[in-house]
């Protein structure tokens, strides 16, 4: 039996598997949670692991300030080039 919080706040159904998978997992901070059983008894002890999944390298707060930089730079030589286009036709 196991829950992943941060995105199943249920606990699974009782599984005679001992492994599971999730895929896709956003971005943050999830706890995973297990409770054992043998031959009908439940183990009352819980485990549980904390662990964290970053921020894509593309959402990281480097990245936006590039991405701030490339788009002002890209405003500016297409101001400068407006800008001398029009004075060398006037």
């Amino acid at each position: 039996m196991f829950k992943l919080e941060g995105l199943l706040e249920d606990w699974s159904m009782w599984s005679e598997e001992n492994s599971t998978s999730f895929k896709n997992l956003e971005y943050g901070t999830y706890t995973f949670k297990v409770k054992s059983r043998t031959a009908g008894f439940i183990n009352p002890i819980e485990k549980q692991i904390k662990f964290t999944i970053d921020k894509p390298w593309y959402l990281s707060n480097f990245m936006f300030i590039n991405y701030s930089l490339i788009f002002g730079l890209i405003i500016f030589i297409t101001n400068r080039y407006t800008r001398n286009y029009y004075l060398k036709k006037s």
